[in-house]
C-alpha cells in the first residue's frame, strides 16, 4: 500500500472491522489497519491521510466539481460564498462556485465547484459536508464528481451534461459508469480520457476499455494515452484532418505536404498529439493520405518549382549533396564561385532552397543548414542503429558517427525531435516514430 499525501510505502499486517479481527473490509465499515513499513510511524501518519493501492494514481487537487444539495433548513447559498468543507476526515476552508445559477435555494440541488485553500484527495462518489463558517451551521452536502476540472468552459452545455452523467453514476453503489461513458462517447467530440476517468472513479483502465467496446465505441491507445471515441466522432476527426490537408495544399501549392505535428495542431488542438498521430497513421494505412517523411499529403498531390528556380536548384543540388553530413551554409553558397557575377544574394538562394524543402527534396535543419532528403534518411538510419546498439541515442555517439562538430550534431538531433522522429529524455534520446523513416 501507499500512504498519501506522504507517498510512504507500507503493508497491511492485519485489520480489525467493527472492533473484531477480519480478513476483509468494505466501504462503510469502521476499520483499523495494522500498518508495517520501514518509514511508517505514528508521527508520519496524519489525520486525513489515505491508504491506497501502491499502483493507484492519487493526484491532489484544490478544485472539485460536486453535486450540491442544501438542507431544507439552510439559508440560500450564493455563488462564491465562503464555505467549510468536511471531506473524509479532513476539514478544509474554501469557496463554492455555482455552475447553473447565482443562487441555490434551501432544499434544492445544483452542480457546483468547491475551490479549497489546501489540496485534498477525493474520487467520484465521495461525500462531503458543506458548512457556513461564519454562522457555524451545516448548509448541506455534496457528492464529488471530478477533481481538477478544466478552468475554462465550466458552464458550457456539454460540460454540464458530462457532470450530470457523472452524478448519475455516483447515485449507484457500486459505481455504474455506463451513463458517463455513453455521454462521453456521443456528447464529447474530443472523446473520453480513460486514464483520467479511471483515476477519478478508482477503477482500472482495462475495465473502461471493455465497457467502451460494449457500447460500440473505440479506444485509441498510444504512448500512455487511452482515449475513447464513438465511430461517428472518429469519422469527424479524420474528416477534419483531410480537410485541413486540402486547405494547406490550396494555400501552399509548392509544398510537398503538411508536417504531422503542425497538422495536428491545426486540425485538433484540443487533443493530445499522440492521439492525432494515431489517427494520421490510420489515414495513411487506408490510403487516404500519403507520407513523405515527416510530411503528409493527399494522394495525387504534386508540387513543383518554376523554370528559373529549377535551373538554380540544378546548380545548387550537387554542391549540397557533395558535402553529405556537413553541407555549406546559405551564405557560403552565395559567396561561392559562379554565383557572385549573377547577383545571387543569400535571400534568393534561401528562397529556392526553402521551396525545395517544401517539395521534400531538402530538409531545413536550421535556418542556414539544408540537407538533401536522402542524407536525412541516412542520418535517421544512423539514429536507429545507435538506439539498437546502446538503447538510447547520445549526442557524442551521433557526432562521432557522422563526423561533424558537436554543435551541428545537436542541431540535427533537435530537428529530429521537432518533427517527432525522436524524443529527448534528459541528455539522451529515443526513437518516437520509427515509421517516419523506415
Amino acid at each position: 500500500m501507499r500512504l498519501e499525501p506522504s507517498g510512504i510505502s507500507a503493508r497491511v499486517r492485519s485489520l480489525r472491522r467493527q472492533h473484531r479481527d477480519s480478513n476483509h473490509a468494505r466501504q462503510g465499515d469502521r476499520v483499523a489497519l495494522n500498518l508495517a513499513g520501514a518509514d511508517v510511524s505514528r508521527e508520519v501518519v496524519q489525520r486525513g491521510d489515505w491508504v491506497v493501492a501502491k499502483a493507484l494514481e492519487t493526484p491532489l487537487s484544490k478544485r472539485f466539481d460536486v453535486d450540491l444539495q442544501l438542507l431544507d433548513t439552510a439559508h440560500p447559498l450564493k455563488h462564491w460564498s465562503p464555505v467549510q468543507v468536511h471531506l473524509g476526515v479532513g476539514r478544509y476552508n474554501g469557496r463554492v462556485a455555482l455552475l447553473e445559477g447565482q443562487r441555490l435555494a434551501p432544499g434544492e440541488r445544483m452542480l457546483g465547484q468547491l475551490i479549497l485553500d489546501e489540496p485534498a484527495h477525493a474520487c467520484l462518489g465521495d461525500r462531503c459536508v458543506v458548512r457556513d463558517p461564519a454562522a457555524g451551521i451545516t448548509l448541506g452536502g455534496g457528492t464529488v464528481l471530478e477533481g481538477d476540472p478544466p478552468r475554462r468552459g465550466q458552464r458550457r452545455p456539454e460540460r454540464l451534461a458530462w457532470l450530470g452523467a457523472l452524478a448519475e453514476c455516483a447515485a449507484d453503489a457500486p459505481l455504474e459508469l455506463t451513463p458517463a461513458l455513453r455521454e462521453g462517447l456521443h456528447g464529447r467530440p474530443g472523446g473520453i480520457d480513460l486514464h483520467a476517468l479511471a483515476r477519478n472513479a478508482n477503477v482500472e483502465v482495462t475495465a473502461l476499455v471493455e465497457a467502451v467496446s460494449a457500447l460500440g465505441g473505440e479506444t485509441l491507445e498510444s504512448r500512455g494515452q487511452s482515449r475513447a471515441f464513438s465511430a461517428e466522432a472518429i469519422k469527424a476527426l479524420e474528416a477534419r484532418l483531410l480537410d485541413t490537408v486540402a486547405a494547406n495544399h490550396e494555400r501552399e501549392p509548392s509544398m510537398l505536404g503538411t508536417e504531422r505535428a503542425r497538422l495536428i495542431r491545426q486540425a485538433m488542438p484540443e487533443l493530445p498529439e499522440a492521439t492525432g498521430r494515431q489517427l494520421l497513421e490510420r489515414l495513411i494505412a487506408g490510403g487516404k493520405l500519403e507520407a513523405h517523411g515527416p510530411f503528409v499529403a493527399l494522394p495525387g498531390h504534386h508540387a513543383s518549382l518554376g523554370e528559373e528556380d529549377e535551373a538554380l536548384w540544378a546548380r545548387l543540388e550537387p554542391l549540397i549533396a557533395m558535402a553529405r553530413f556537413q553541407p555549406p551554409r546559405v551564405r557560403d553558397l552565395a559567396a561561392g564561385e559562379g554565383f557572385e557575377s549573377q547577383n545571387l544574394d543569400e535571400a534568393r538562394i534561401r528562397e529556392v532552397l526553402t521551396a525545395c524543402a517544401r517539395l521534400g527534396r531538402l530538409y531545413q535543419v536550421r535556418r542556414d543548414h539544408f540537407y538533401p532528403a536522402a542524407t536525412v534518411a541516412e542520418m535517421a538510419a544512423i539514429v536507429q542503429s545507435l538506439e539498437r546498439e546502446h538503447g538510447r541515442i547520445r549526442a557524442a555517439a551521433f557526432r562521432d558517427r557522422i563526423g561533424t562538430g558537436r554543435k551541428l550534431a545537436i542541431h540535427i538531433l533537435e530537428f529530429f525531435d521537432k518533427v517527432g522522429y525522436t524524443r529527448r529524455i534528459g541528455d539522451e534520446r529515443v526513437i518516437r516514430n520509427a515509421e517516419m523513416w523506415p
